[in-house]
């Protein structure tokens, strides 16, 4: 096989209006009930695949289930993005930031927050 057999194509992302038409009908579909915000920012985090917005948009459904939301919101959709980042952690006492999301916000310790 040499290389004159090979098809070469590239795909071009989607475009973030297209990712939001194509969360509103996966949405209508699995008949969840979520906010145009909740769907904005998972189409902005889905690095232009509908596959990868598919997935967050199962999540977030996840989400709102296992919190007792009647609705997808925003809350939904950023929480588990934060914990995926390590930017808060659940505990006993509710989510807290992490030393990681202190430096994201441009805080160098907790000692430095409490200044504030």
């Amino acid at each position: 096989m040499s290389n004159y057999d090979l098809i070469q194509a590239s795909f071009e992302p989607y475009t973030e209006d297209e990712l939001i038409l194509i969360a509103r009908k996966s949405a209508k579909a699995l008949q969840l009930d979520i906010t145009d915000d909740a769907i904005a920012n998972i189409a902005a985090k889905s690095r232009g695949v509908p596959r990868i917005l598919n997935r967050y948009l199962l999540r977030a459904r996840d989400v709102a289930i296992y919190s007792k939301h009647p609705r997808i919101d925003s809350s939904c959709v950023v929480e588990p993005w934060l914990l995926k980042l390590r930017l808060i952690v659940k505990t006993a006492q509710g989510r807290q930031i992490t030393e990681l999301g202190l430096k994201h916000m441009g805080h160098t310790s907790f000692q430095e927050m409490r200044l504030i």
